[in-house]
Order: structure tokens, then C-alpha cells, then sequence
């Protein structure tokens, strides 16, 4: 069960968003991220325990992470601004490498990424990173090198900073330019896509802390605008494992199930490299997706360890639509990995 509670991003915020005047896909855009609307994208709430009793999320300090899933970029960097004051002195993050896709950002003291009190504006950078160099934020968006691109992502509202979870925001879609095109482009960047109309937008949530003694705690978010809603199932790593269904109607922008799916355990999961995540149309059949844990695992950089009794993961689909495979200049479909608990609670 997908139980949610909305957490709003204003991707251009009207009229007064910090607008740098930047109209060109490749020099540099304005506010206008998913297309200027608003955008609300769903987390597990605490609502909707058994019986009807509340769930009660365990308490702790806000943590923050960010999945790279642009499809047609193999790395961004990103600014976290205030809004609207605009940037002062940020740094953008993470180094002039970027965040290669599938990869995550995590911070665990977010008082070194937010100020106090104020809505703050997510900005991505993407192209020549090597031309971003040492400049900061307010240098790279108001006298954006060429070559690089700038795209305004949407605003998060202070409130989402002060209410003890683990926040998880996952970039997606495309953001265009000279040369992005293909005849089958909406099945890897998602619809209404085309080079001179990009729909790179963000989805945000809050991953469970609930944790079960003895079991294993997943997630699942749905991060690919170009992929229809499927059945997510998982199967256990051992030849005589049977597909259990986690979700039957899982679409774009779910952060599902909730609570997490707490199945298996150490001994029932088997082998947790050879675990898979399949999906299906949502009547069933063959997978169109059919992942090993152990890919998903390395993509995102988290150790199998983090699956064992008393741990929880969350698995990300990015990229083009399943069973789309990378091309020259878009990622193909993958799951990534982070953990649940970032903070090591």
C-alpha cells in the first residue's frame, strides 16, 4: 500500500521566482523546472496502521538525499538556494565531477546544506562540468559558462526540513538540447518530451525508519517519467524462490509500499546478490525489468549488508522506460540503491 502524504515543490513559483532571465537550453534556463507548475509528489505518511492505528515513525534529525536520474545527462552538479533571496556564497555540489546517474548525494547534517527558516530553491548543472571549475552558485547561474545548462528544479518549503525524516529527492526526465532527439525519445525521457521542450522535474519523499526485528525493510520509488505503471514484484535469491508481489499498480512518483515490505529475512532472502526486482505489465506476464539486487546494490553504492535483519534499503527505477538500454546520449532503465536509514539510527 502506497499510503501518502503530499509534500508540494514549486517548480518556477510564478512570477517572483528567481529568475535569471536565461532562456536557452544550452546556455542556461530560468525558473521553469517541470514545465512551471506545481508539483506534488507523495512519501509514506504516518497514517494507517493495523486496525486503523497510527504508524509512529521513529524520532531523529532531518537527513537529506539526492538521486541523480536525468536520463540524458551522465552527471550534474546541483545548488540548494535560498528562496526567494536567490544565492550568495554556496557552493554547488558534490566536486566538478558531478553526481554520475544512479548515484546519490547524501547528507546527514543538513544544517551544512539549508539555511534556517527559508524555502530553498534546487538547481541543477549540467554539460562542461570541467567549465563550473571553483565558481559558486550565484557566479554559475547568473553568468552561466557556455556550454552548460542550468535547470531550476522547483522549491522546497522550509516546513520540509523541519520534520524529523528522511527526505529522498530523485531527479528525472531529460533537459534537452542540440542533438537530444530520437524517434523513440518519449519512451526514454517520458511524454511531451522533445529537445526544445525539456520536462526534467524532481520527485520527493520521505523514506520509512520503521524497521522489523528479524526482517528486512524495502521501498521502491518510481523515478521514470517515460515507464508506464507496472506490478513490482520481488523474488528471493535461491532457485526455488517464487515472485512476490509488492505493489500491483505501481506508477510514476511512488514511494511504495508503506509500511516497507518486510517479507524476508536473512535466511529466507537466500543469496541477496542474486534477489531480483521484476516488474510487469500490471495484468503480469514476463518481466520487462528483471534486476539482481547485486546491480542495483553497486549502481547506488551501498554495501549487501545493508539487507539484513533490522535494515532497511530503497531501491530507485531511473532512466528510460524498461526494457529501454542506454544509447548515445540517453541511460537506459536501471534500479538504483540508498539506504533507508542514512543516518545509521
Amino acid at each position: 500500500m502506497a499510503v501518502c502524504a503530499a509534500l508540494w515543490l514549486c517548480a518556477g513559483c510564478g512570477d517572483d521566482a528567481f529568475d535569471l532571465g536565461k532562456t536557452s537550453a544550452t546556455s542556461g534556463s530560468g525558473a521553469g523546472g517541470a514545465g512551471g507548475g506545481s508539483v506534488a509528489v507523495s512519501s509514506g505518511s504516518g497514517a494507517g496502521g493495523a486496525g486503523g492505528s497510527p504508524i509512529v515513525e521513529p524520532p531523529g534529525a532531518t537527513t537529506f538525499t539526492l538521486v541523480q536520474g536525468i536520463v540524458d545527462r551522465p552527471s550534474l552538479r546541483f545548488c540548494l538556494i535560498p528562496y526567494p533571496a536567490g544565492p550568495h556564497d554556496e557552493q554547488p555540489w558534490p566536486g566538478v565531477g558531478g553526481l554520475s546517474f544512479g548515484s546519490a548525494h547524501v547528507e546527514t547534517d543538513i544544517s551544512q546544506l539549508i539555511s534556517d527558516g527559508s524555502d530553498m530553491q534546487l538547481w541543477g548543472i549540467a554539460g562542461d562540468l570541467t567549465a563550473t571549475g571553483a565558481k559558486n552558485c550565484a557566479t554559475l547561474l547568473q553568468q552561466t559558462p557556455a556550454n552548460v545548462t542550468t535547470w531550476s528544479f522547483g522549491v522546497l518549503p522550509a516546513s520540509v526540513f523541519q520534520q524529523d525524516k528522511d527526505l529522498l529527492l530523485v531527479t528525472n526526465g531529460c533537459l534537452g538540447g542540440d542533438g537530444h532527439t530520437d524517434e523513440q525519445q518519449t519512451s526514454y525521457c517520458g511524454a511531451g518530451y522533445s529537445p526544445q521542450t525539456p520536462n526534467a522535474t524532481v520527485t520527493a519523499g520521505f523514506m520509512s525508519r520503521l524497521m522489523t526485528t528479524g526482517k528486512i525493510s524495502l521501498q521502491f520509488v518510481h523515478a521514470t517519467q517515460a515507464a508506464l505503471p507496472m506490478r513490482l514484484r520481488v523474488r528471493a535469491g535461491n532457485d526455488t524462490a517464487v515472485a512476490l508481489t509488492v505493489e500491483k499498480n505501481w506508477g510514476w512518483g511512488s514511494y511504495a509500499p508503506y509500511p516497507p515490505f518486510a517479507t524476508f529475512s536473512d535466511l529466507s532472502i537466500g543469496n541477496v546478490g542474486d534477489a531480483r526486482i521484476q516488474l510487469t505489465s500490471v495484468n503480469g506476464g514476463q518481466p520487462v525489468a528483471d534486476t539482481l539486487f547485486s546491480d542495483a546494490l553497486s549502481l547506488g553504492g551501498v554495501d549487501s549488508n545493508s539487507v539484513s535483519n533490522g535494515r532497511g534499503v530503497v531501491f530507485v527505477a531511473i532512466g528510460a522506460a524498461p526494457p529501454q538500454i542506454g544509447g548515445s546520449w540517453w541511460q537506459g532503465f536501471a534500479f538504483t540503491a540508498v539506504k533507508a536509514n542514512p543516518a545509521g539510527r
